[in-house]
C-alpha cells in the first residue's frame, strides 16, 4: 500500500507507537456505518475519529469487533427485550471468559467506565453497555487495568 491509497486511519495508525493496538479497520468499519445511516463524510469521518481516543486509552485490543458493535447499535438501537438478552449473553460470556470472577469483572468495568462520564453517557444512552461484545471488550481493559494497579 503506498501512501496514495492509504486512509487516514492507517497513516494515523502507522505514526503511533504501538499501531497492533489501534486497528484502523475499526475506524473504518465506524466511518462505513456512519456513512451508511446518511451522515456526509465528513461527519462520518468525525464520528469514528472520535472513538479512537476511547479505543487507544482502554487498549481495546480487538477493536474490530468493538466498532461492529457499536455500528450495529447505531444502525439497530436495542428494543427493552434485546437489552435484556444482550445483558444475559454478556453475563454468560463472562462466565466463559472469567469463571467464577464474572461478578468481579462486572463490577470492575462499572468501575472503569464510571471514571469516563462521556463513555458512561454514551454506552447509557445507545444501550451499547449492555452488547455482550462491548463489555467482554471493556472487562478486558479493566483486567489489564486491574492487574496494573490502576483500576482502584
Amino acid at each position: 500500500m503506498n501512501d496514495q491509497t492509504k486512509s487516514d486511519a492507517d497513516v494515523f495508525y502507522s505514526q503511533t507507537a504501538e499501531p497492533q493496538k489501534y486497528h484502523a479497520s475499526a475506524h473504518r468499519t465506524l466511518e462505513q456505518d456512519a456513512i451508511n445511516n446518511l451522515h456526509t463524510p465528513e461527519a462520518a469521518k468525525a464520528m469514528a475519529d472520535s472513538w479512537m481516543p476511547t479505543l487507544a486509552k482502554y487498549e481495546i485490543a480487538d477493536s474490530h469487533r468493538f466498532a461492529e458493535a457499536i455500528a450495529e447499535v447505531s444502525r439497530r438501537p436495542p428494543t427493552a427485550e434485546q437489552a435484556k438478552a444482550w445483558r444475559a449473553q454478556a453475563g454468560e460470556a463472562l462466565k466463559a471468559d472469567y469463571g467464577a470472577r464474572a461478578g468481579e469483572a462486572l463490577n470492575d468495568v462499572r468501575t472503569l467506565i464510571s471514571a469516563d462520564p462521556k463513555l458512561r453517557a454514551h454506552l447509557e444512552k445507545t444501550g451499547a453497555g449492555n452488547h455482550p461484545t462491548v463489555v467482554r471488550a471493556l472487562a478486558a481493559s479493566a483486567a489489564a487495568a486491574r492487574k496494573a494497579g490502576k483500576l482502584k
